[in-house]
């Protein structure tokens, strides 16, 4: 029969820790490099074949799925663990090194991955997961709803984050407290008044202002507090940030694909990497609750990470030396990225982002003008000039998307930030001159057609302002 591997790690080496590797099953077919999609995986010659196959779902000991698409597939699964050995051991693993590697390498007892269909399906999976876990209990639902369980994110957290966790605390079940970037160091104190913390969502990079907070200090007090830490790291790919290796590694990492690891913007999906106890609860919620990325998702996903660590030290450079431009230029008021001396967290991005910073750059327009007039008249004339400078370029598309091979920009507030209540825009720094813009690896003439392709923006600015 045809059937794709199913890696069945032993009950024996869960227990005691032993290296000795997994079972295999009897069928076995080399893992898909193509893509390969079906309705079910599983054909089963014998009836104790699939009871086998049964058995080790509800246990939670199947490492790849061979049976019914919900769950994924080999496509999903070689993607998701090449992912895994890409950000633990930071490379990409060929055929022998893949077998080797989902078949004994003592790492896969402690981690694993899974893809989904979009990047806020990883967060959202992973909250619900990790909240609603104890609630299968029926004894222990009043609780909830007595005592819900407390969640910490960032000031600056993604704009359909906010919407999950509004719809929680909507319905008693979730509180949440958000921190600045500087808060996040004091995170100590928030976690002793709040005893009932369950997860800290920290982004490394934000998003627009690419800060980057005291991770070790977060570390350090979620441990102490028995706390779970999940950390997206979307703006700075696993490639430049890699935090599921060392003594401060993170519970769990969530990853959007359709961004620096895709790298071609031509399809979504999710990644959550992790310690394998607590994606083993995540993933039975994932089995009840769908999401899983498609097969053919799985496949394209799978291309961009092959080429991720040629493309990404281009993103990092050419978004450095642009910064380095944009902070110069006499119409920019003032320009952010990690690595850039003027950033607010240079010192501890240096540390934390030894390979890189990515390919997003943010920076604010000077749109000043000598014509006299009231506020409004001012902001008409800022976001007249911000168009025009939109408008006049050429190669940077106007998109809301980053992290591909082609330069884009986008205006912070009207996309990210446009829902936002004015005063809260107001109080995070967010105005009609804020751009961001994805580098793109150019293949061409490098960087310097990016710059040129600014000055043209520049050029319709000043004569905006006339």
């Amino acid at each position: 029969m045809t059937c794709p591997s199913i890696y069945l790690r032993s009950a024996r080496r869960e227990e005691t820790g032993s290296q000795r590797p997994p079972r295999q099953h009897s069928f076995r077919q080399k893992p898909a490099i193509s893509t390969l999609d079906s309705a079910t995986f599983g054909v089963f010659d014998s009836a104790k074949d699939m009871r086998l196959y049964a058995k080790a779902v509800r246990e939670g000991t199947l490492l790849a799925t061979a049976g019914y698409a919900r769950y994924g597939g080999p496509n999903q699964f070689r993607t998701a663990m090449q992912l895994l050995h890409l950000t633990l051991k930071g490379h990409i693993a060929s055929d022998y090194d893949f077998d080797r590697f989902v078949g004994s390498d003592p790492l896969t007892a402690k981690y694993d991955a899974f893809l989904t269909d979009c990047g806020m399906s990883a967060i959202r999976l992973v909250i619900d997961g990790l909240l609603t876990s104890p609630l299968q209990k029926p004894e222990l639902r009043h609780q909830a709803v007595a005592n819900p369980a407390h969640v910490i994110t960032g000031t600056e957290c993604y704009r359909k984050c906010r919407v999950v966790f509004g719809t929680r605390i909507e319905s008693s079940l979730l509180q949440h407290t958000e921190l600045t970037t500087e808060g996040f160091s004091h995170i100590e104190e928030v976690l002793k008044a709040k005893p009932n913390t369950r997860i800290v969502l920290l982004e490394l990079p934000t998003n627009p202002f690419l800060r980057v907070a005291d991770y070790l200090a977060v570390r350090e007090a979620t441990r102490r507090h028995g706390v779970v830490l999940v950390v997206d790291t979307t703006f700075a790919s696993p490639w430049n940030l890699r935090l599921l290796t060392g003594p401060h590694a993170a519970d769990i990492v969530v990853e959007s694909g359709a961004k620096f690891l895709n790298g071609k913007n031509d399809g979504e999906s999710g990644i959550v990497m992790g310690r394998r106890d607590l994606l083993k609860i995540i993933l039975a919620h994932q089995g009840a609750e769908g999401g899983i990325l498609n097969a053919d998702g799985a496949y394209r996903l799978m291309e961009g990470i092959e080429t991720l660590p040629l493309r990404m030290p281009q993103h990092n450079r050419n978004a450095l030396k642009l910064a380095h431009y944009l902070g110069k230029h006499p119409r920019v008021e003032r320009v952010w990225y990690p690595l850039h001396p003027t950033h607010p967290d240079f010192s501890r991005a240096r540390v934390m982002l030894p390979h890189g910073a990515g390919g997003v750059v943010t920076f604010k327009l000077r749109c000043d003008s000598a014509r006299p007039g009231d506020e409004r008249s001012q902001l008409r004339r800022e976001r007249a000039a911000t168009d025009a400078f939109l408008n006049a370029l050429q190669r940077f598309r106007i998109s809301e998307s980053f992290g591909g091979m082609s330069p884009m920009i986008q205006g912070v507030l009207d996309t990210s930030y446009g829902a936002m209540p004015p005063a809260d825009r107001a109080r995070l720094g967010i105005t009609p001159t804020l751009l961001r813009m994805s580098v793109g690896v150019d293949q061409g003439e490098g960087p310097q057609s990016q710059i040129d392709d600014l000055e043209r923006g520049f050029a319709a600015l000043e004569a905006s302002l006339k």
